[in-house]
């Protein structure tokens, strides 16, 4: 089993998120690499701040500790699943349309999975997706606003007022959760706002989120579901999501 130092990653937290526990020697003998390979993946891990380390192994972070992860870190978590959406949500962009991507991790899967789609302008508040490589064969414009450096996001109402004065195809968001009762969940007011306002000065949604994200928790409510007009995901929710999601009037897509 050849894996990617980030595809271990993800084995590595999908076995703590099961047992509780990892041991190096287990992950070892599981992932055919050697002790001291693992070791280094979980000290990487731990710097992250996604477990803690501890003798012969790992265990998980408090979760007072693991609320508020940095960008880095998010973007380690479910890495197999985000790219599966992304790929699904990429289909959606057609060559020289106008989108509105987030600062999610998620959204800067999508934007590499746009391949060669061409002239495209991209508005964001993300630093992710205005340095990343993909975003070179394209225009991308800032919003400017307050730099929050630990997510890597611009933010406050100079970002808000400065995306309003634009209109795109299309706005590409995720969020922290998904409630039965509040709709899109996010861990910030500041954050709720600029989602709102690539929503409104977007002609179509897409939002992307993964199946943890279902009934997980936001502090600030972003709007209802029916905001968006496509969801996609990896997992096929329950009976009564399905039925939330119809009645929001969202296509559901599942990412293959």
């Amino acid at each position: 089993m050849n894996l990617l130092p980030e595809e271990r990653a993800e084995t590595i937290l999908r076995r703590l998120q099961r047992d509780g526990r990892v041991l190096v020697d287990t992950l070892a003998g599981e992932l055919s690499v050697s002790g001291e390979t693992i070791r280094r993946d979980l000290k990487r891990l731990e710097r992250s701040g996604l477990l803690r380390r501890s003798h012969g192994g790992a265990v998980p972070m408090p979760p007072s500790q693991a609320e508020d992860l940095s960008f880095p870190a998010r973007s380690i978590l479910n890495i197999s699943a985000k790219r599966r959406i992304a790929a699904a949500a990429a289909a959606h962009v057609a060559d020289g349309q106008a989108l509105m991507m987030d600062s999610s991790s998620t959204v800067q899967e999508a934007l590499r999975a746009l391949g060669d789609r061409r002239d495209l302008t991209i508005v964001t508040n993300s630093i992710g997706v205005l340095t990343d490589p993909a975003s070179r064969m394209h225009r991308v414009i800032s919003v400017g606003g307050e730099y929050e450096p630990d997510i890597m996001t611009f933010h406050g109402p100079l970002a808000v007022a400065a995306a309003r004065q634009f209109h795109a195809d299309l706005a590409i968001i995720s969020v922290k959760a998904l409630s039965r009762r509040s709709g899109l969940m996010v861990a910030n007011a500041a954050e709720a706002e600029i989602k709102r306002a690539f929503i409104e000065c977007a002609d179509q949604t897409l939002l992307l989120v993964d199946g943890d994200k279902f009934d997980s928790s936001g502090l600030v409510a972003v709007g209802p579901l029916s905001s968006v007009d496509i969801l996609i995901t990896d997992r096929e929710p329950d009976e009564e999501w399905s039925e939330i999601i119809a009645g929001a009037n969202v296509r559901l897509e599942m990412a293959g």
